[in-house]
């Protein structure tokens, strides 16, 4: 008989006093961290972090390390792989804590890169499949303009102090409001649409000619990037804003969902302009 697992079998093979004193080495991949360990910059250390030349471990706490001629020149045998790596190091770049955060770029340097181009890219991947349709009566006075004729025939039966939006409504709405503060803070800015459902559907600025891959063609990350070298670069936020945004009204809900590719096409074409989101 097959095991899913050789921790099963090998347990099968211990009588009760064996096992006893039987211990099993963890065979896991998985690694559990909390999100606010990312923003914590404690223990920071400028520069990149040393890397085992054969396992590419990172250099620790708890690496050995002995010195080979100086006091910079040191000889670190990796506690993963058993390598020889010679590494120049002085005693005070050593991680001395359990958790030490390496500060490759300064922040100063990372937020100019961000700023000073205007043209950069916001790529929104919208999911337009059957699950959107669904609908939630919220005591909320917003709506767009496609949505009229439903609003009112939903207030006749709840009363006018409700509004049913559908998830698909809801995400349109927060976008067409944030393209309106976008035109007025940064209209420079290269705004684009991905939608997905059983295809993805390119519809970049607007002006474009729509892209829509599915089947086969999303299974294949070439095909993609294909997709990707075909965009042309967008337009600008002030010169293509109304239409983008009937775009953006007109989109309707059904289908799969091809959420994968639409992403991986999205981080493709947001990635030509550094800064990009």
């Amino acid at each position: 008989m097959n095991f899913a697992s050789e921790y099963v079998l090998s347990k099968q093979k211990h009588t009760k006093s064996e096992k006893d004193e039987h211990f099993f080495q963890p065979d896991t991949n998985v690694i559990s961290a909390t999100f606010d360990h990312l923003v914590d910059t404690q223990n920071t250390h400028a520069g990149e972090a040393l890397y085992c030349s054969k396992c590419t471990a990172v250099l620790s706490k708890h690496s050995k390390i002995s010195d080979i001629e100086n006091d910079v020149k040191k000889l670190w045998t990796c506690e993963f792989c058993n390598f020889g790596n010679v590494i120049f190091v002085e005693s005070d770049e050593i991680p001395n804590q359990e958790e030490v955060t390496y500060l490759i770029e300064s922040d100063h340097k990372a937020s100019t890169t961000n700023t000073n181009s205007e043209s950069n890219y916001i790529v929104y991947c919208i999911d337009v499949s059957g699950s959107m349709s669904v609908t939630t009566p919220v005591q909320a006075n917003f709506s767009l303009p496609t949505d009229q004729r439903r609003e009112e025939s939903f207030r006749m039966f709840a009363g006018n102090d409700f509004s049913s939006q559908s998830r698909s409504r809801a995400v349109q709405v927060a976008i067409d409001d944030n393209l309106d503060k976008l035109e007025k803070t940064s209209p420079e800015k290269k705004i684009g649409l991905v939608t997905f459902n059983h295809m993805v559907s390119v519809i970049g600025d607007g002006k474009i000619n729509q892209i829509n891959m599915e089947n086969e063609h999303l299974e294949s990350k070439n095909e993609i990037k294909c997709a990707v070298d075909q965009t042309p670069d967008l337009d600008s936020l002030a010169n293509c804003k109304s239409l983008l945004r009937q775009k953006l009204l007109d989109l309707e809900e059904g289908g799969a969902t091809a959420l994968g590719p639409a992403l991986y096409y999205s981080i493709l074409l947001a990635s030509r302009k550094s800064g990009s989101q």
